[in-house]
């Protein structure tokens, strides 16, 4: 686990979770990416507005 006190969240990882079954449904900061995925699915340069950023996609998305 990771603690963010300033944003009061902690990160749990799903690997110390049992039977938890994780779908990617989003690329954040895909600006920083170091390798490129081509799965279709929606890629941010920062985050998704629901998650508090402004709604900026990767302009080479390949998003459908």
């Amino acid at each position: 686990m990771t603690e963010h006190p300033k944003m009061g969240l902690i990160d749990v990882y799903s690997a110390v979770i049992n039977q938890f079954e994780f779908n990617l449904s989003v690329h954040v900061f895909y600006s920083e990416k170091k390798i490129s995925m081509l799965d279709r699915l929606p890629k941010f340069n920062d985050m998704p507005k629901e998650m508090g950023a402004l709604v900026s996609f990767y302009p080479n998305s390949n998003v459908i």
